[in-house]
């Protein structure tokens, strides 16, 4: 993140006069993150909420002192998936680390287990480990069968929750994107793939199922983009960037055009400066031939001008011979006649037109 848009955050914040800029602790967290938010921000959600996130951590911070509404879909559902709420609340404080960290123990306790002699642990405590190894597998099953990071459950409360006309930060796959919900539980994301930069026109992607298999693309007025046929584009997964990258870029083709014109400009300058070089050596060595000049210019005697070439020779041996008769001493054209010297010289009245100096 550059400094100047740090900046912009930070007077956002003070001229708002919100109540985190009171705290000095707070917001020397939010300073000293916000330089680092271009390589990331660790989010921490919880599993009860579509706004479950961890408390007072760099993400909520932030997201507070910006009014920004963080919202994501990995939400379990307490009624058909009791056992599993129950564990991650009461075992797993509702967390997503906190469910790693479970199932990480989980398999320590399995491994011990095993390797241990059987007739060296109590009932008790084989009962405990063994309810520990089957909690941690169900959270194991549930966070693979969910890779997404969305469930069915958080999808229904999303629809219904988030209030129309509204824009949120939604999380899914480890990144960040826009979410509008525009009028009933119609969802949409904005579009910020690479692979769809080439087309201009995709603006918006529905969101109405997790794997976003039917999910459709529309344009800036949320109407429908058609292929050939009529019928309604819809995502090829195939065409999706492998590593989620979700940010346009335009810097390719921006490159591209910019090292064309460049280079055609640097060949231009290039051939100028050539010519302006052998212009001087000239100058500095008139014995040397003269450089190359355009088509239909002859060199001038200075050697650092050019005079256009008569069209008809002989036109050209007339003047030659009338400034004969006239004793004229001054060979190059455009000059002026030397006759008497008390008579004031007079311009010749047809000299060359389109004399061209450099």
């Amino acid at each position: 993140m550059t400094t100047e848009l740090v900046g912009l955050l930070m007077d956002y914040l003070y001229s708002h006069e919100k109540e985190i800029t009171q705290d000095t602790e707070r917001m020397d967290k939010i300073i000293h993150r916000l330089p680092e938010l271009s390589r990331g921000l660790d989010v921490n959600i919880h599993f009860d909420s579509i706004r479950g996130i961890e408390a007072n951590s760099e993400a909520e911070l932030i997201f507070k002192a910006f009014e920004v509404d963080f919202v994501h879909g990995w939400v379990v559902n307490p009624i058909s998936e009791s056992e599993i709420f129950n564990i991650l609340t009461q075992k797993c404080g509702t967390s997503y680390e906190g469910a790693v960290s479970y199932v990480f123990y989980g398999e320590s306790v399995g491994d011990r287990t095993t390797s241990s002699v059987q007739g060296d642990c109590g009932k008790q405590k084989e009962e405990e480990h063994q309810e520990i190894m089957q909690g941690a597998t169900l959270i194991r099953e549930f966070l693979n069968s969910n890779a997404t990071q969305i469930t069915d459950y958080g999808l229904q409360i999303m629809q219904e929750s988030i209030p129309e006309n509204h824009l949120s930060l939604f999380f899914r796959n480890n990144h960040f994107s826009t979410l509008y919900k525009r009028r009933d539980n119609e969802l949409y994301l904005l579009c910020t793939d690479v692979s769809l930069a080439s087309d201009s026109r995709i603006v918006w992607e529905t969101l109405s199922d997790v794997n976003q298999l039917h999910s459709e693309f529309l344009d800036s007025n949320f109407i429908p983009m058609l292929e050939e046929g009529g019928t309604v584009s819809s995502v090829d997964k195939n065409k999706r960037t492998n590593d989620n990258d979700y940010v346009r870029n335009d810097f390719e083709e921006q490159k591209k055009w910019f090292n064309k014109h460049s280079s055609d400009k640097q060949h231009q300058i290039n051939a100028d400066y050539q010519y302006a070089l052998s212009l001087q050596k000239q100058a500095e060595n008139p014995s040397r031939t003269h450089p190359e000049l355009p088509p239909g210019m002859n060199a001038g005697k200075s050697g650092l001008y050019g005079v256009p070439q008569s069209s008809d020779s002989s036109e050209g041996a007339r003047h030659n011979s009338q400034r004969k008769k006239n004793g004229n001493t001054n060979s190059s054209s455009g000059g002026f006649r030397s006759g008497n010297p008390s008579r004031k010289p007079e311009r010749k009245q047809s000299s060359p037109s389109n004399c061209i100096l450099f």
